[in-house]
């Protein structure tokens, strides 16, 4: 799987796991060549540290069940 591929799983993802919230929104995901995947979300009230918790575990497993790297 080329690196593409993984970015665009990972976003999918990422809105459906922000779907029901409504405030929050994805701008953007990087996986640098070293596999770093950074999830850059934003708010129309912030986002909480609580938010990128919940996101990162998720997110998290979602690559282990995976396999993506």
């Amino acid at each position: 799987m080329n690196t593409s591929e993984e970015s665009a799983k990972i976003e999918e993802f990422v809105r459906n796991l922000i779907e029901t919230r409504e405030n929050l929104f994805l701008i953007e995901v990087k996986i640098t060549p070293a596999n770093k995947v950074t999830v850059l979300l934003d708010g129309d009230n912030g986002v909480t540290i609580d938010d990128c918790t919940k996101v990162n575990k998720a997110l998290y497993k979602f690559i282990e069940e995976n396999n993506l790297f």
